[in-house]
């Protein structure tokens, strides 16, 4: 292999492992990548990735070391948005127990990257700001909008009815179902559209600011209802975006299940958090293998897969 051709594959692998390690993934490659270190060349358990590479291109040069080479550029250089991706849900499960909040914007930010044909390093992270960042904002305006509402008339179905309808009218989002990104907040972000899950998810975070215990409910329900309950242990409320609020027995005319024990809360929070966000991803995945495939459905179909199988790993 000529010396000029050597020198370049170094500095660009030796680059890519650069951004895996800014990216807290060194961890994460090792596995990945291990396939492509030469059989004579010996990694220790502490080794840092721009250690390895050096220790690669200064093994013994083979017949299969050009081609090895390039192999590995390949696929390090395509899987360095699913290395940054991984690594910060790995920080969003460690810091925040996969807050809905953070974890939505972290996966909204995910497909809407891999839609694109290149990904420049380093972009993932101020994308989840961005989106962590309008949740927050739309969120802490519908609470201002309801509080007073709340205070003053108590948390009943028809005062949950009442600050639905309020909030529809002062947000301005509609539902929509028809699209991968309407179960992220990159249509409500765009387009102001979501679908009845992310609606309801949204209503979750604003409910969830101190007039009453609000979790979603109904695991094999098309979409999650909100669960509300007041400390007076007064009979419980279930409201959704579309249909508004009503006591369950009035409730369960629009609902088709199975399951007995829908309303209860039989997952821990924690499992809730996951179990959601786990459902937004196969919803996506539903969506985009609808159509003609595309190089950019593809990509999307990936990230999903990975998150999913992040998600249920941990």
């Amino acid at each position: 292999m000529e010396k000029s051709l050597v020198h370049t594959l170094f500095r660009r692998s030796l680059r890519v492992a650069t951004i895996a390690e800014k990216a807290n993934a060194g961890h994460i490659v090792k596995d990945r990548w291990a396939e492509f270190i030469p059989r004579k060349v010996l990694v220790h358990r502490d080794d840092g990735l721009p250690q390895i590479v050096r220790r690669c291109f200064e093994a013994p040069v083979t017949r299969d070391s050009h081609s090895q080479a390039f192999a590995f550029l390949k696929e390090a250089q395509g899987s360095v948005l699913t290395i940054e991706l991984l690594s910060l849900w790995e920080e969003v499960a460690r810091e925040m127990e996969f807050d809905l909040l953070c974890s939505l914007a972290l996966m909204s930010a995910a497909s809407q990257l891999a839609e694109k044909d290149t990904y420049e390093a380093g972009t993932l992270r101020p994308l989840v700001q961005t989106y962590t960042q309008f949740l927050e904002d739309r969120v802490v305006q519908a609470r201002e909008q309801v509080s007073g509402h709340f205070a003053k008339n108590g948390v009943t179905v028809l005062s949950v009815k009442e600050a639905i309808e309020q909030i529809q009218k002062e947000q301005q989002f509609e539902r929509q179902d028809t699209l991968a990104g309407y179960f992220t907040l990159q249509g409500l972000l765009e387009e102001g559209k979501a679908s009845e899950y992310v609606l309801n998810l949204f209503l979750c975070l604003v409910f969830s600011g101190g007039h009453a215990e609000c979790t979603l409910v109904g695991v094999d329900l098309v979409f999650r209802w909100l669960r509300l309950s007041t400390a007076k242990k007064q009979n419980l409320i279930f409201a959704t975006w579309s249909y508004g609020a009503f006591e369950r027995k009035n409730m369960e005319k629009f609902i088709k299940s199975v399951d007995s024990q829908w309303f209860k809360k039989q997952e821990t929070p924690l499992q809730n958090r996951k179990n959601i966000i786990c459902a937004l991803l196969k919803r996506q995945l539903s969506l985009l293998a609808n159509g003609a495939t595309s190089a950019s459905k593809e990509r999307q179909v990936s990230i999903c897969k990975e998150q999913l199988l992040f998600l249920l790993a941990v």
